[in-house]
């Protein structure tokens, strides 16, 4: 029955355990396409620029290439933002794992010791029993 009992919550633990995986890898994912997202409006806006010094004429292009440029400062404010909660989500994810392997440790030193409990009590009856023995047969020591 607590053999039963032990692969359950042995299973249970493994489970778990690989979700919290999951869950960090695709958090680490999510960072990594927030990263790049980043990094692309950056090249855009770089490009941008060095298209403006290049063709910019007049004033009304330099005011359109001033609101491209506006925006892509949003676009990128929002994707450091977005990284930032990827970011957060994946150091959740990481202290998920870590607290798993935590569980996965407590429940082995449980283990370890149920069964450490389990050998004593066995060796306590088997010298329970040789006792009983001497003491029938009348063996006495020297």
């Amino acid at each position: 029955m607590e053999y039963a009992r032990a692969v359950r919550l042995k299973k249970v633990k493994d489970y778990e355990e690989e979700k919290r995986l999951e869950e960090r890898l695709h958090a680490d994912q999510m960072v990594d396409r927030a990263r790049q997202r980043v990094n692309d409006l950056k090249t855009e806006q770089e490009i941008a620029f060095a298209n403006l010094h290049r063709v910019a004429i007049t004033a009304a292009d330099f005011q359109q290439w001033s609101r491209y440029d506006e925006a892509l400062r949003q676009r990128e404010v929002q994707a450091l933002q977005e990284l930032e909660d990827c970011v957060d989500e994946a150091n959740k994810a990481s202290v998920a794992v870590f607290h798993a392997y935590q569980d996965v440790y407590r429940y082995r030193q449980l283990t370890e010791l149920e069964r450490s409990r389990h050998q004593k009590e066995r060796m306590s009856r088997e010298w329970k029993s040789l006792d009983e023995w001497v003491i029938s047969r009348g063996v006495t020591g020297p």
